[in-house]
């Protein structure tokens, strides 16, 4: 019967783990490509997780065994019938919190069956084996073991060579056959408790159960708060990672992948030493992920280590779980308990903190909350007594927290670079000291939080931040920042931050603090940089109406002139007020005023693209991002087929592809070959003597018309060039995207 267990089990939560990925994936084209997505997707996989163990918890406890044979046979008979279509959705209208119904009617049934097949197949087993309790957990450990590889063989073989509707109708079929083997092992099961009958002394061995494995208010209490605690940083380092590179399955797969591997070791019989050692690896993975989020950096060797740290938390936090677990007795209430604090966590992460804190104060919160909890023991009762040399240590965490103030408040006008060294040394330099000194986790952590919310509190005091704001597409943020040339010649700048990345700046008055008028466009829109020499080409009689996907501070309506129209296409509303608040940016305001038609549209570009049946655009610019992350479905093939159906005949396509981690000019050369398109490309490196021209890449795109034709050619005799095919790279659709091979590995 362990076999057919296994099985079933391992079946179900692979299927659990395949069809998260893909329908999420599906859904991103219609949400704007938003990080939220996501997130959105992932508090609906813990809510029904939670439903199922719930469901299976009662039926387990409340009916007898021959009444939850019949109801769950039902119930895996209704989920054969439901229907699994999926397409992506194209209304424009189409809110955030929709993504929870649509996720209902398309898979709601189905996995909620699944959610429910882990825990009744284990309690079932666990009635007629006389098996250890470790010995039945391990089926837990089979069940994450099937879920990591599932979502390991995802981004690197599954995505790669499947479309995503085929991946829906072999889940769908494979959903079948799993629910068809769940009621025939129902029927083994009865059979099996009909003719196994326990011996007395074997069923007092049951129910002669030790204390400590008899679960109380006091476990049930630290299952929820551990369970509550690595969700949370599951959901948190998740949208940290995926708004600044990509919000594409990648990157939502790899943190719960190290989620899933740190519930398999914990949950493995045969790993019990190890089990034992990890909660000491807490404190390391703190400290490193804490230092890491005041560093701000957005190098992909500390984005290496900001999942490290998340692993090693993961891991002490599931250990301490895991060395707390009751007798197989109890699983179903463990489960559900664990699920319920996941369902919790998820649902203040994704809709009470953006809407409450303008920061992501949640991440460290539960960072050293974390701590705190692991210095907590339930088993046996201890009551903790606060020591002299404790109330002595809280003092000395209090004067560094002072003492830390001071020093930001005396160099605030320090650049960055000196700025990391202040954080690495009154943060690690403590964290250090207070390591070698105190042994009670609780304190630690405590001193920790002191330390963090210093510099939290001066961060939002920095006299450099005019402006910031929290929503769920992210934090928007505007930074006047003081540069100072080889000429000694100072300048300030106001400058607008998605997430950790600058997304354009306008130099400011130094009298009246306003943004200069009519000031030339700095960064990605030098005019001396590909962009700049691009506009400068372009005929204005013939590029009079432009659209741009993206709006940022407004840098390029700064190349308006008089009787042209510039669409702008922006999903996210603070962007929208921040653009056109002129105390910020006048860009839009000075564009106006030279005779500029200025239109902002706020919603997804291509869907409100889509919608705009009668407009020809004479200039598609495609700027849109989010953090540094790309939105996927603005350079698929259905997307430049969309932009060429509603432009001109001479038009031209623009793509900024100036990117951290991914490169996309071999996927956009792969389509403009396949489109039969020109192609041209140039990438500049910042020069020190135009200090507001910064590094950017940008790819352009068009028919072969004679117009066109001449536009490349002047751009060619300014180091424009034809990018080179690269074979192993095939183009984006809205079927297929292989973020892995376009990774940035330099």
């Amino acid at each position: 019967m362990k076999l057919q267990a296994s099985i079933l089990i391992f079946l179900g939560s692979s299927l659990i783990f395949l069809i998260q990925p893909t329908i999420a994936k599906l859904l991103l084209p219609s949400l704007g490509g938003s990080p939220i997505v996501w997130n959105y997707c992932l508090f609906f996989f813990q809510a029904v997780l939670f439903l199922g163990y719930l469901y299976a918890h009662l039926l387990s406890e409340y009916f007898n065994y021959r009444r939850q044979r019949i109801i769950h046979t039902i119930l895996l008979l209704s989920g054969l019938i439901f229907s699994l279509t999926i397409q992506p959705y194209e209304n424009d209208t189409l809110l955030q919190n929709h993504i929870l119904i649509i996720l209902i009617q398309k898979i709601g049934l189905p996995y909620f069956l699944l959610c429910t097949g882990s825990v009744l197949i284990q309690k079932w087993y666990s009635e007629i084996t006389t098996e250890t309790s470790s010995q039945v957990y391990h089926l837990y450990f089979i069940s994450n073991l099937a879920s990591f590889m599932i979502l390991l063989s995802f981004p690197v073989l599954i995505e790669v060579y499947l479309p995503s509707k085929l991946i829906i109708s072999t889940w769908y079929l494979l959903f079948t056959l799993w629910a068809v083997g769940n009621i025939i092992y129902l029927l083994f099961i009865h059979r099996s408790r009909q003719k196994s009958h326990l011996s007395s002394e074997e069923e007092s061995k049951q129910n002669d159960i030790p204390k400590k494995l008899i679960p109380n208010k006091r476990s049930a209490i630290l299952w929820f708060l551990l369970s509550f605690t690595s969700t949370g940083l599951l959901f948190s380092v998740t949208n940290h990672i995926t708004t600044n590179i990509a919000a594409v399955p990648f990157l939502w797969i790899l943190p719960l992948s190290l989620y899933l591997i740190s519930f398999m070791i914990v949950f493995d019989k045969r790993l019990t030493k190890l089990t034992a050692f990890l909660p000491n690896l807490y404190i390391p993975g703190m400290i490193i992920i804490l230092v890491l989020l005041l560093v701000h950096s957005i190098h992909a060797f500390w984005w290496s280590f900001h999942i490290f740290g998340f692993f090693l938390i993961a891991s002490a936090l599931h250990a301490k779980i895991s060395m707390n677990k009751p007798h197989k007795n109890y699983l179903s209430i463990f489960y559900l308990i664990i699920s319920f604090g996941s369902t919790v966590s998820g649902f203040i992460i994704t809709f009470i903190a953006p809407n409450l804190f303008n920061h992501v104060i949640e991440f460290p919160v539960l960072l050293v909350f974390g701590g705190f909890l692991m210095g907590v023991r339930f088993f046996p009762k201890t009551k903790f007594k606060l020591k002299l040399s404790h109330l002595s240590i809280l003092i000395q965490a209090i004067c560094i927290s002072v003492a830390t103030i001071i020093i930001i408040m005396i160099f605030n006008s320090l650049d960055i670079y000196q700025e990391r060294i202040r954080y690495m040394c009154t943060v690690i330099l403590p964290i250090s000291i207070s390591l070698i000194n105190i042994k009670n986790l609780k304190v630690l952590s405590l001193l920790c939080f002191f330390i963090w919310t210093s510099h939290f509190l001066c961060n939002q005091t920095s006299n450099t931040i005019l402006y910031q704001q929290r929503n769920h597409f992210g934090i928007s943020r505007i930074c006047q920042n003081t540069f100072i040339d080889d000429e000694n010649q100072t300048s300030i700048v106001n400058d607008y931050y998605h997430g950790s990345i600058n997304h354009g700046g306008q130099l400011v008055n130094q009298k009246s603090m306003l943004p200069l008028k009519n000031s030339f466009p700095i960064y990605y829109f030098h005019q001396k940089g590909p962009f700049g020499e691009l506009m400068m080409s372009l005929n204005k009689t013939y590029y009079q109406n432009i659209a741009v996907l993206g709006l940022g501070s407004g840098n390029i309506a700064a190349y308006g002139s008089k009787d042209q129209k510039y669409t702008f296409f922006e999903i996210n509303p603070q962007i929208i007020k921040i653009a056109q608040n002129d105390k910020y940016f006048s860009y839009l305001k000075n564009a106006t005023e030279r005779g500029t038609t200025i239109k902002i549209i706020e919603g997804d570009a291509r869907i409100k693209i889509k919608s705009m049946i009668n407009e020809k655009f004479d200039l598609i610019i495609m700027d849109a991002f989010s953090g540094d992350s790309i939105p996927v479905h603005l350079v698929t093939k259905e997307a430049l087929q969309l932009y060429l159906k509603r432009s001109s005949e001479n038009a031209i396509i623009v793509f900024h592809i100036s990117n951290i981690y991914i490169n996309l000019k071999p996927v956009l050369t792969s389509l403009a070959d396949n489109l039969n398109l020109n192609i041209l490309g140039k990438s500049n490196f910042k020069n020190k003597k135009e200090m507001w021209n910064t590094s950017s890449s940008w790819i352009i795109i068009s028919k072969k018309t004679i117009i066109s034709k001449n536009i490349f050619a002047k751009l060619k005799s300014k180091g424009w060039s034809k990018p080179t095919i690269n074979k192993d790279i095939e183009f984006w659709t809205d079927q297929y995207s292989n973020l892995f091979k376009s990774l940035n590995w330099k």
